[in-house]
């Protein structure tokens, strides 16, 4: 947080435990850190400013990736390289807020999770690989567990596979599709 302002002692209640520590960024804007993790609280003032699309009910606005909503709507309180790092984080873990707030649309290739994204909608009835080990005497093969939709669920059915390491390791998409109906993925059990 890129104010001269200094961290002092608090004992504030967060969303993530009691404060160790606070810094006043603005008014209406404070950063919280605990033991461990943190984040910052915008006032109620504050948290109007914000758009809609992102804007956190409470005004807490975690450490890891929802600060970039704070600090980018009050660049004024934050440095050049703080703002920058927030755009990215925006473009990155918000891609979908983003492109309603700022009405710019962002390409696959500079966003890889709004790619991973529309993967998983356009297969979300085929087979995904979740998990993938190596094959004990078969250094040529790997096993795969796969999933409708790639859908991570402890009930559901998970199909397993025999496929090509090279086939695998070379696949250019976020995830690896299984065609059950295609020889060369050889089916050798059900998991459910």
């Amino acid at each position: 947080m890129g104010t001269t302002a200094e961290w002092k002692a608090s004992k504030t209640q967060t969303p993530w435990g009691v404060a160790q520590d606070q810094k006043n960024i603005a008014r209406g804007i404070i950063g919280y850190a605990t033991a461990g993790h943190g984040g910052i609280h915008v006032s109620k003032t504050k948290n109007q400013k914000i758009h809609q699309a992102w804007r956190e009910y409470y005004g807490w606005y975690e450490e890891d990736c929802a600060y970039a909503i704070v600090t980018y709507t009050f660049p004024e309180y934050f440095s050049q390289r703080e703002y920058e790092d927030a755009v990215g984080t925006l473009k990155r873990w918000y891609w979908k807020e983003w492109e309603e707030v700022t009405g710019e649309i962002l390409s696959e290739d500079e966003c890889p999770e709004k790619r991973r994204d529309m993967f998983l909608k356009k297969y979300r009835d085929d087979w995904i690989v979740i998990s993938a080990i190596a094959i004990g005497g078969q250094p040529d093969k790997v096993e795969v567990h796969a999933t409708r939709g790639g859908i991570l669920n402890l009930g559901g059915v998970k199909r397993v596979f025999h496929i090509s390491k090279e086939e695998y390791h070379n696949n250019k998409d976020p995830y690896f599709l299984v065609d059950p109906s295609n020889p060369k993925y050889v089916e050798v059990g059900v998991l459910e």
